[in-house]
């Protein structure tokens, strides 16, 4: 007899005997379940691969031109985004729709010198891949480190560098660079070329599901018929994980189809340097120089820096499998720059083959030596600093005082002035307050470095009238005007405390926003298990039905069968009770939000108080 800890309770007997349901309608209700099932799974493995194989959104940004006139910058660029374009590899975000984030002029057009600029202007314009370089001209020519970065994680997908002696020959490579950034290439006599032919190619990898790369790029998830594969000598890769496979072959018309078989592979880094570093990938502590070399780690390109001591060094490295890869670093020696700018302003900091352009408030590392900056903005003057010397493991600051422009400053002032004639047009009693701070509107426009005769002649007029008014003649004699200037401090402080109370206020419920959101996420799985419990117990019983009327040879398996069904289901039973925990807990651990909301009541009315005692 069937041992009675093998099913939970005999619910599914019951509902044989109510329903009258028979072995002809569970083989029925089998059957269709097996074929939604199969749709499932259809779904499943090929609905990434169809969003895999559309084109990707990408966004070209203008290289960053370090020792290049900017107008040779541009032309690279332009010749490059064309090029790309004409791949029909990806669609390429619009020229125009970047430079309305970076601004008109050359100045903004080559203000993107870092990667989270870049990813941030892609992800405004709804790309998935970006495109950054970097152009250096030295006295044995030009040189272009190009990437291609995800913009959802952040990581570098694709590296390549070109060098050219002139400016023609290296616009003459942008065309194949461009094919190599679409993975259009095939590799004859050990070099690159442009693939001028083309065909379809089903990949099918071990497991499946495996990101697919075609010479390097990404073209879809195994397994995937990829259009527009080279015909010739090209590479395939796939990795899903820590699984990695890859074939180099000869593709023509008739190849098909091919199958990778993936195996879990890793890559390990030695780093020779002088100095005993830290040692960083991707942002991740791995040790200093000497503990290395480092095993196990992620095939693929990553960010590799040193640090510590005052030194700093940094480069893309590529990690192949089962090999080591060697690095040969020599770091420099390294400080900072830490600049503070006005909303709207930005700065250029150019030195020895470095240009970075930086804005608001940041700390720069920079290695030792002389840099300049110019400092531009559209309500700004220009500002430049020629002579910024930094020095090993020490910031400098640099925090200039920048000047508004003649017209910017005019509309600043009469702002202010047109406020306070609309006050005193309206009845306004002006406080003692209010013509100091005439009295100090007077005084900026008497010390800006640009001349407002007639502002400062309307301002004159406005101090007239509002003495009359309020008959205050000086602020320092009086005591009622004591007593107004310290309601007025008293009003400032209690506005203060209600900006800090607002502040905690959001944060409390953006807490108990998470947290309601994390309850209700976790009651819908506790609701979800515990349906997908009730399923697995009743075919856990159909199970042992099938057990029991099964041929002594294949009892063993209808019990194992049985077992698994149970188990599914208090697997099931388990996490719907554990997340219903979980959910409660989200639930009680809201933050209370009723101290707060009378803490700003009694402010309010406080508030409320003053002003009415200062109108």
């Amino acid at each position: 007899m069937y041992p009675d800890s093998f099913f939970v309770d005999d619910l599914p007997s019951l509902l044989y005997h109510q329903t009258g349901w028979g072995i002809i309608g569970v083989a029925k209700q089998a059957a269709q379940m097996k074929k939604y099932l199969l749709i499932v799974l259809i779904l499943i493995h090929f609905v990434p691969s169809l969003d895999a194989q559309e084109k990707q959104r990408l966004a070209v940004i203008p290289f960053n031109p370090v020792n290049v006139p900017k107008d040779q910058a541009e032309v690279i660029y332009t010749d490059f985004e064309k090029a790309l374009t004409e791949t029909n590899a990806y669609v390429v975000i619009g020229r125009d729709d970047i430079i309305k984030l970076l601004g008109e002029g050359q100045q903004s057009l080559f203000s993107c010198t870092s990667d989270d600029y870049a990813i941030d202007i892609a992800s405004q314009l709804a790309g998935r891949q970006v495109v950054r370089g970097r152009l250096v001209q030295s006295s044995e020519g030009y040189t272009l480190e190009i990437q291609i970065l995800d913009v959802s994680e952040g990581r570098v997908l694709f590296k390549d560098t070109v060098a050219a002696r002139f400016l023609s020959d290296m616009r003459d490579l942008m065309v194949l660079l461009a094919y190599k950034v679409a993975g259009l290439i095939t590799i004859r006599n050990d070099n690159p070329t442009i693939a001028r032919e083309f065909t379809q190619l089903f990949v099918e990898t071990v497991p499946s599901r495996a990101n697919i790369y075609i010479n390097g790029i990404q073209k879809g998830i195994s397994p995937d018929l990829i259009d527009h594969v080279p015909v010739g000598r090209i590479k395939v890769s796939a990795q899903y994980g820590n699984f990695y496979g890859e074939r180099t072959l000869e593709v023509t018309q008739n190849t098909g189809e091919i199958r990778i078989e993936c195996k879990e592979v890793y890559g390990s880094l030695a780093i020779r340097a002088d100095e005993n570093l830290d040692v960083y990938l991707d942002d991740r502590w791995l040790g200093n120089v000497a503990s290395g070399p480092f095993n196990n780690l992620s095939v693929g390109i990553h960010t590799l820096e040193l640090k510590g001591q005052g030194l700093y060094w940094r480069e893309e490295v590529v990690l192949q499998s089962n090999r080591q890869t060697v690095v040969a670093a020599e770091p420099e020696e390294y400080g900072s720059i830490e600049y503070g700018f006005p909303q709207g302003a930005a700065a250029e900091i150019t030195g020895e083959m470095l240009r970075e352009v930086v804005a608001g408030y940041g700390v720069l590392p920079v290695p030792v030596g002389t840099y300049s900056a110019a400092v531009t903005g559209k309500n700004f003057e220009p500002y430049e600093e020629l002579s910024i010397t930094v020095s090993q493991n020490k910031p400098v600051t640099f925090q200039p005082v920048l000047v508004y422009t003649e017209e910017y400053e005019y509309e600043l002032f009469d702002e202010q002035i047109r406020e306070a004639e609309r006050s005193i047009q309206y009845g306004y009693r002006p406080t003692s307050s209010d013509i100091q701070e005439l009295r100090n509107l007077k005084q900026a426009i008497t010390q800006s470095k640009h001349s407002f005769p007639t502002l400062l002649g309307r301002v004159e007029v406005l101090l007239e009238r509002t003495g009359t008014i309020s008959g205050i003649d000086s602020l320092s004699d009086g005591e009622t005007e004591r007593d107004i200037a310290e309601k007025e401090r008293k009003l400032n402080r209690l506005l203060t405390e209600k900006q800090g109370l607002e502040l905690e206020m959001e944060s409390r419920s953006l807490a108990r926003k998470r947290r309601a959101t994390g309850g209700w996420i976790f009651l819908g799985i506790s609701m979800t298990t515990t349906g997908l419990a009730g399923l697995s117990y009743y075919f856990a019983n159909e199970a042992y039905r099938e057990y029991q009327t099964a041929p002594p040879a294949e009892a063993a398996d209808k019990e194992k069968l049985v077992k698994l069904w149970d188990t599914a289901t208090i697997a099931a039973l388990g996490t719907g009770g554990v997340s219903l925990l979980i959910s409660s807990i989200f639930w009680i651990s809201r933050p209370s939000i009723k101290r707060i909301t009378q803490e700003l009541d009694a402010l309010n009315r406080a508030i409320q108080s003053l002003q009415d005692e200062l109108r």
